[in-house]
């Protein structure tokens, strides 16, 4: 009998890619520290965020009485400019177009649900009679 005894190969020991896989390894703790670091104090810093910009729109609503008034009466004169704007020429012609198409698809859809309905129907009951004639 005749045994083969077989030796592993060995691969020369790469200094390139040993110090690759030591940067990597450097980056990977670094990223992992940020990381901690981030995690400890993003809750101050959006707290502190949070907490200035509160701070300055309350500031924005203690204006003086005067200026908000001012400001309402031109919000009031903006809404009856808006209110006197008449819709286009034609605009109603349009509007019904619109509704009889809209109309038109749903009354479509629900013909094509009942013609969906009565297929299955069909195929439903050709599936029994095969299932029937299948167990004579």
């Amino acid at each position: 009998m005749l045994m083969l005894t077989l030796m592993p190969e060995f691969e020369p020991f790469d200094t390139r890619l040993a110090s690759r896989i030591s940067a990597l390894h450097s980056q990977i703790e670094s990223l992992n520290l940020d990381l901690a670091n981030r995690r400890r104090t993003a809750a101050q810093a959006a707290a502190t965020k949070f907490r200035d910009g509160f701070l300055a729109s309350s500031a924005a609503l203690d204006v003086e009485p005067e200026a908000r008034t001012l400001q309402t009466a031109l919000d009031e004169t903006s809404l009856q400019n808006l209110a006197r704007l008449q819709a286009p020429k034609g605009w109603d012609e349009r509007h019904e177009d619109i509704k009889m198409t809209w109309e038109d698809a749903l009354a479509g859809l629900a013909q094509l649900k009942g013609t969906a309905a009565q297929a299955e129907g069909r195929g439903q009951k050709a599936s029994e009679v095969l299932d029937y004639l299948e167990g004579r």
